[in-house]
């Protein structure tokens, strides 16, 4: 008798919940009647403004249940939560006050892309008024109670969005930050708060609290599930004046900043004190220690609600507080009537004061990697914020106001309880850009491997995903093994100047689509791939800054309109460090997925490729990329000269030249398998579906 799809239980990793789902083991549907029935048996919690009902979340989960592809997605049938600042299409937006709602007809890029991912929307979450806050209390829809009880604040202004996270209702949820709305709540409540840097996440959709300063944020349960929703998110947007690209950065013993313990403050909560001097021990087992200083990361903090950013909030909704002062929350109707004392002048002398601030900090990079300071100096009741709603709002933010002032990333993460049983985390600051090395960190002061190739621990119900030793996949001209633990996925030079209009491919008067026609196939190997815990590994093509690397033979060779290293639509052309050198957002690498640059078409020459891969024990890989008669066949070639097994994916290579793709794939299988083996990705899908592991309850 076959059972229902049952759903992991709540509270479960997104690496849990894909496993099951992609195994079989549950559906979207069951996932989402399970998140109906906590949401109505928890009633108004206070945490959901607006949520999804039963029929929408399932019709919802029959979309992606009828879409053949859908189990690819990187976030396939997974359960999340927005912040009720953020736009969603047809669905009202608040910002905790009633009287302003409305209704957008669109809905912000960072949830459409969470939606093209497979991701399922619950619904839109309690905060603080207008974002104004940092403690959750300033809402008419509602306190959140706290996790850990005792009356305790839930920490604002995304105060939904984390007790939404805390409680198991939904894996991940969408936030906001600018003082510290996305990193309060997550220490109060015991959960992982990921404040990017600004402009890594588009802002466009946001309802604007300082729109210099805002920046979108995420929270899950594990760093592991931030870094995979994180990987669908960051993405430049042309629309959001403050958008960058992102940057991997990754250090293999990182420097660590710790000031003081002494120059840090408590605010007379001794129990505080002693949880955060015994978390933060934990530094010394993560990398090299050394004393920072605090002063200019709180002067810096003193300035965002003592200067004139305050009046940002005036721009905003002073209107509206003019013309319906009776709907505003009290405390934050005085917080905006307050911006409006700040002059031009005030402005300026605040901007001069920061930029010495920052130029101060900046120089602290240079022996540092990151700093791990507490995130909160202590925590208070509901009753004590209601009787003091400023200087206890202050306080919560001592140390996370300045982030984004100083132009930081940051992350959030629990650090066990007090003696009398509060909540105590860290946080890890770092320069703007280098977010996967702030989220190393956060990783590795949990205990947690700092990539997301590391496998979580996973409940005795949910499959494992697993290769069985004698897989193999039908290819010409003869089955290829997948010896298991000896198999790795190599993708060459799927790069932007490549693939995009504009870049060095096109100068070269090709046709970019005929390769961005691998994108999608690729993508479905390449989660597939990650899942089963195969090594991946990526290949650039690209040339250091002063061209040193770049034979003269390369630089003028064929007749391009643009020429390596020319100032390219994505910068100079496949030069290091550039925007188009990088691998395109479909395909990007994960933190801690070994990244090559090689200044040849082949992925062997002048890398340290080969070593890689016999450190892993790597006898047979998977390949795949561009161009499949250039740097996939030159890579082959070698690989088989090296003596490693290649299965060539067809449809996960390409050429501009659909003559030189077909001849190109038919050379590496000639005469027996010359150079190697070929398959479509079907085939390799199959070997790679994960294996249920019995269930032993």
């Amino acid at each position: 008798m076959t059972s229902e799809p049952q759903p992991p239980p709540a509270g479960a990793s997104i690496a849990d919940l894909l496993s099951a789902l992609r195994s079989g083991a549950t559906t979207p549907t069951a996932v989402v009647d399970r998140v109906a029935d906590v949401v109505a048996a928890r009633g108004d919690d206070g945490v959901w403004i607006t949520a999804l009902d039963r029929d929408s979340l399932r019709r919802r989960a029959a979309e992606l249940e009828a879409d053949p592809d859908a189990r690819s997605l990187p976030l396939y049938g997974v359960p999340f939560a927005v912040k009720d600042s953020i736009d969603v299409a047809g669905l009202p937006t608040t910002c905790a006050c009633p009287d302003y709602a409305y209704v957008p007809d669109s809905t912000a890029p960072v949830v459409s892309l969470l939606l093209g991912a497979g991701a399922v929307l619950v619904g839109k979450t309690n905060l603080d008024q207008f974002a104004t806050g940092l403690n959750g209390t300033r809402t008419p829809y509602g306190v959140p109670r706290n996790v850990h009880g005792g009356d305790l604040i839930p920490g604002g202004s995304s105060s939904g969005s984390a007790l939404a996270v805390a409680t198991g209702q939904v894996p991940f949820a969408v936030a906001t930050d600018t003082a510290g709305s996305g990193r309060v709540p997550a220490a109060l409540n015991s959960i992982v708060g990921f404040k990017p840097s600004r402009g890594l996440l588009s802002t466009v959709g946001l309802v604007p609290a300082c729109r210099s300063l805002d920046c979108m944020s995420l929270m899950a349960r594990t760093v592991d599930d931030v870094r995979r929703v994180f990987e669908v998110v960051a993405a430049v947007d042309a629309g959001d004046p403050w958008s960058r690209p992102r940057q991997r950065r990754s250090v293999d013993r990182p420097r660590i900043g710790l000031p003081p313990a002494t120059d840090l403050e408590f605010l007379g909560d001794d129990a505080m004190r002693r949880a955060h001097e015994a978390a933060r021990t934990a530094a010394q087992d993560v990398g090299d220690v050394a004393d920072v200083p605090l002063r200019p990361f709180l002067q810096a903090g003193d300035l965002l609600y003592q200067g004139p950013w305050v009046a940002e909030r005036v721009v905003e909704f002073g209107d509206f507080l003019d013309a319906r002062p009776d709907a505003v929350h009290p405390v934050v109707a005085g917080i905006l009537e307050g911006g409006r004392r700040y002059s031009a002048t005030d402005v300026f002398r605040a901007g001069y004061r920061l930029q010495e601030l920052r130029a101060e900090v900046a120089r602290l990079w240079n022996d540092v990697d990151v700093v791990v300071l507490p995130t909160v100096p202590t925590t208070f009741t509901v009753a004590q914020v209601l009787a003091e709603p400023v200087a206890t709002n202050t306080a919560l933010g001592l140390y996370t106001h300045c982030g984004n002032l100083l132009d930081l990333c940051a992350a959030v993460v629990p650090a066990g309880l007090t003696d009398d049983g509060r909540p105590c985390s860290l946080m890890v600051l770092g320069p703007a850009l280098a977010d996967d090395v702030v989220l190393d960190v956060a990783a590795r002061l949990r205990g947690q491997e700092p990539s997301l190739s590391a496998r979580p621990s996973r409940a005795p119900t949910v499959p494992e995903p697993a290769m069985s030793p004698s897989a193999t996949v039908p290819a010409d001209p003869a089955p290829f093994p997948l010896p298991d633990g000896k198999v790795a996925l190599l993708v060459i030079d799927m790069q932007r100047d490549f693939l995009l209009p504009g870049g060095f491919g096109e100068s070269l008067g090709n046709d970019v689509a005929q390769l961005q026609r691998v994108v999608p196939p690729l993508a479905r190997v390449l989660g597939a791939a990650r899942e089963a815990g195969l090594l991946v590994v990526h290949t650039r093509e690209g040339h250091l800054p002063d061209l040193s690397d770049c034979p003269p033979a390369k630089l003028r060779r064929g007749d391009p309109s643009q020429r390596i290293g020319d100032p390219g639509p994505y910068g100079r052309i496949l030069v290091r460090g550039e925007f188009g050198h990088d691998i395109v957002d479909e395909l990007a690498p994960r933190a801690g997925e070994p990244v090559i640059d090689k200044p040849g078409k082949g992925a062997f020459y002048a890398t340290d490729l080969q070593q890689l891969l016999d450190d892993h024990g790597i006898t047979h890989l998977l390949v795949t990329g561009v161009t499949t008669e250039v740097c996939v066949h030159t890579t082959v070639r070698e690989a088989n000269d090296r003596g490693f097994d290649c299965l060539v994916l067809a449809d996960c290579v390409g050429s501009y030249f659909p003559e030189f793709q077909r001849v190109g794939l038919q050379m590496v299988s000639a005469q027996g398998g010359i150079f190697g083996w070929v398959a479509d990705s079907a085939a390799l899908l199959a070997a790679l579906v994960p294996t249920p592991v019995p269930s032993t309850v």
